[in-house]
Parts: structure tokens; sequence; C-alpha cells
């Protein structure tokens, strides 16, 4: 069962800040806006599957990570290989 928004929001937004990055440049460095980025954040807005994939991207985190909590936290997805869930 996938994880609820919230907790995926949580997740997002934790790793964001243990990377240093500010809502409005990690937003710039995966293309969406940053409106958008808090609203996934506070967990009220579903994001895409292509969104997830250039979240997961920027935060060097594996989707298992991002949208169940569990794999590896630190596991890097290359853009080729993140095409695979396209």
């Amino acid at each position: 069962m996938i994880s609820n928004m919230v907790e995926i929001g949580e997740r997002i937004k934790r790793k964001r800040e243990e990377l240093g990055h500010k809502q409005q440049s990690f937003a710039e460095k995966i293309k969406i806006d940053k409106s958008s980025l808090n609203r996934y954040e506070k967990g009220v807005q579903t994001p895409s599957v292509e969104t997830l994939v250039a979240i997961a991207n920027g935060l060097e985190v594996s989707l298992d990570y991002l949208i169940y909590g569990t794999g590896d936290e630190n596991t890097a997805r290359k853009k080729d290989d993140a095409e695979d869930y396209i």
C-alpha cells in the first residue's frame, strides 16, 4: 500500500532540507513551480509519476524510499534508469 501523501511530503521536505535546498531553488532544479512543491510537501496535492521521478532524482533517493519509506534513502537514480518507471 502506498503511504499517504502527507508521509511522502514529509520525506520530500526532510530530504530537501538535509541537502540544504530551499523550496525555490529545489523547485527550479527539478523544473516545477515552488507552489506545487509546497503543496506536495504539505500532502495536499499528488505529484504525477514524472514529477515523482524528478523529485527522487533531485533528492538522490530511490522511488521506493520516496513513495513507501522503504529501500535505500541514499540511492541516486540516474535519468536513464528513471525512464523505466514512466
